[in-house]
């Protein structure tokens, strides 16, 4: 069996997802991206001139980093096709997607990893095909409703089209089961593990301040910040030195003046590098995800790559992969106060601290969050498909 994983973006979870499949059977990972879109956590080609169409060696030998190749190791090869933009309609795009059809036809199962329009295009272009989806959002995030209307037109095509989907946290997988209970055969419920790519980045270089709780990630309105804030300037009565450090991109959605010039607060307000957020992670006792709403658990599972406990709102994927007071704490949805207690156990507890720590470390050789597990049972998904009439 030969597979071809075409990934657009999810450069985290799809590499390791691609290493353990390729201890299992054969498997080439093959990025996508438009001209306007070069950078996706570990991989950044923002400074590579490239044309459009599947790039030769010498541009992926650039476009995947030194900390990228080593974790590959020669397990599977790394591809990179270059749509010009991600417009449905352009012709221009529909021409490469003939180009990029030719070369998907070798491969027995072609599995999609996160959506776009360009997929229908290649379905043209491929009309005997074995599919497989991985759906990572059912629905966006408070404040990207705009592009909702597009996630849902997308799933609902895929949900109906027959194929193998799946889903990667249990309540949105429970939820399509209940929407679509004619594809309840051709759904199913496989998780990403520790997003173990990021132990490659070597930080020494980095200096960043230590500590006690970490919020990173794209500034939006669901990660609700805010909460963090205040359950922050909550805890400096108990823990007058307490640190805390809000890390990512993007324009804060509230008035951040207050914490500005408090010297509890370090705010980097930017596009944050792997190396950069592997030196924060590293350097922090704590991460906390405050969301208002949430699918997947991305920032959890880079956090678990380092061991490091989460508090969590219980939302999404992080129901999933927290175990409340094993590996950190789940609280309820816009509640400062439960972050404040929880964290305050922590920090007068390191004992436990560190228990978390040394659990997650086992969590991520055994059970259904180990990748070894997690390619096993996409390879029962590849052996379905193949199956299937």
């Amino acid at each position: 069996m030969k597979v071809a994983l075409v990934s657009f973006g999810h450069a985290d979870s799809a590499i390791p997802m691609a290493k353990a499949i390729s201890e299992r059977l054969e498997i080439d990972l093959v990025f996508t991206f438009s001209l306007n879109m070069r950078k996706n956590n570990v991989v950044d080609f923002e400074n590579l001139d490239l044309k459009p169409g599947m790039q030769d060696d010498s541009i992926c030998l650039n476009a995947f980093s030194q900390e990228v190749r080593k974790y590959v190791d020669g397990k599977f090869k790394l591809y990179l096709f270059i749509y010009k933009n991600l417009k449905f309609k352009s012709l221009n795009n529909w021409k490469f997607s003939f180009q990029y059809a030719k070369i998907l036809r070798s491969y027995d199962i072609i599995h999609f990893n996160g959506k776009n329009l360009n997929i229908f295009q290649l379905r043209v272009f491929l009309p005997f095909k074995k599919f497989i989806y991985t759906i990572h959002d059912l629905e966006n995030h408070t404040g990207e409703k705009a592009k909702n209307i597009f996630a849902r037109k997308f799933n609902h095509l895929i949900l109906k089209s027959k194929s193998h989907v799946v889903i990667q946290n249990k309540s949105d997988y429970e939820l399509v089961k209940q929407i679509y209970p004619k594809s309840i055969k051709t759904l199913h419920f496989i998780p990403f593990g520790n997003l173990e790519i990021y132990n490659q980045y070597n930080t020494e270089h980095i200096k960043v301040p230590c500590c006690d709780v970490l919020l990173f990630g794209r500034i939006s309105p669901y990660k609700g910040i805010e909460f963090f804030i205040e359950a922050v300037q909550k805890l400096k009565t108990e823990f007058p030195s307490i640190q805390a450090i809000i890390a990512g991109s993007g324009k804060f959605y509230f008035d951040i003046s207050a914490i500005q010039d408090d010297n509890t607060f370090t705010i980097y307000n930017k596009f944050i590098q792997s190396d950069e957020l592997v030196a924060l992670i590293k350097s922090c006792k704590i991460v906390v995800c405050p969301y208002t709403d949430a699918t997947q658990s991305g920032v959890a599972m880079t956090a678990f790559a380092f061991n490091k406990p989460v508090i969590a709102t219980e939302t999404g994927g992080f129901i999933d992969v927290i175990k409340d007071g094993v590996n950190g704490f789940l609280i309820p949805i816009k509640n400062s106060n439960a972050i404040y207690e929880k964290v305050k156990i922590l920090l007068k507890n390191p004992d436990l601290l560190a228990t978390m720590s040394q659990n997650i470390a086992e969590q991520g050789k055994s059970g259904e969050f180990a990748w070894t597990n997690i390619a096993k049972n996409y390879e029962e998904v590849y052996k379905l498909a193949l199956m299937k009439n």
